[in-house]
């Protein structure tokens, strides 16, 4: 049974080769381009794999695009900071050869990394994702932080792939620059935009919560710097909601 493995990137040279790298097993690489200006093209090009340009709108969007782009009926959504260990690959091949019809799509382990550090615990440590479904049963949603939904049953998998995220703090605050307008936006849309207290009062709560009763602790000084800054992403994603709620 034929794969397909689909990326969306921007900007993502130094982190890239890597990724496609452990798709080698596949049968197809999809990457969708938001308008890079490194070496993104040409790594793709060297490595053989098709690349798509598309401006970037939202997360949702920009993967719904290159998911219909692929040909097969089993897809793998990766992320250019993503990597797919061979243990992952061989059960993937496995599932997708011997799942029933019943199974539209599978639940994957997500090892997360912080500052170069694996988080594992406040909750970060059990993360499920999913990420491989039959292309025609499943659909983005969400402008930031996407999910895919699936019509049909899911199951699983064993193993984990290895989420290399922020590796530093001024990565982390150019992402969170985006990542915040895109999150209040959706907040206005959803008609959820927070009241000033709970906007004040969500995020340390949220932190209590995976910091403390979920032993985020354990993970010593990186621990402390994702919750602490998680929690300062809420308060920006909240606020921004409130100022351009007030000034539609």
């Amino acid at each position: 049974m034929a794969i397909s493995a689909f990326l969306i990137v921007f900007n993502e040279e130094k982190r890239l080769s890597r990724s496609i790298a452990s798709l080698d097993w596949v049968d197809e690489i999809v990457v969708v381009d938001g308008g890079s200006a490194d070496r993104t093209a040409e790594i793709c090009k060297n490595a053989g794999v098709q690349l798509f340009p598309r401006p970037f709108d939202n997360f949702a969007n920009q993967k719904n695009y290159a998911l219909s782009l692929t040909r097969h009926e089993w897809v793998l959504s990766i992320d250019a900071d993503e990597i797919v260990p061979p243990v992952l690959a061989k059960e993937i091949e496995t599932k997708v050869r011997e799942s029933p019809n019943s199974i539209q799509g599978y639940f994957i382990k997500r090892r997360n990394y912080f500052l170069g550090k694996p988080l594992r615990f406040g909750r970060q440590g059990n993360e499920k994702i999913l990420r491989l479904f039959r292309k025609e049963s499943g659909v983005f949603v969400g402008d930031v932080h996407e999910l895919v939904r699936v019509r049909g049953n899911t199951g699983v998998l064993e193993n984990t792939f290895d989420h290399f995220g922020t590796q530093n703090f001024s990565e982390y605050f150019e992402k969170l620059r985006l990542y915040t307008s895109l999150e209040a936006n959706r907040l206005i849309q959803e008609n959820r935009v927070p009241s000033h207290l709970e906007a004040a009062l969500k995020p340390p709560t949220k932190w209590v919560l995976n910091y403390i009763l979920f032993c985020g602790f354990l993970d010593g000084k990186v621990g402390f710097f994702y919750h602490g800054l998680s929690c300062y992403y809420d308060w920006i994603k909240n606020f921004k909601a409130l100022r351009k709620n007030v000034n539609r």
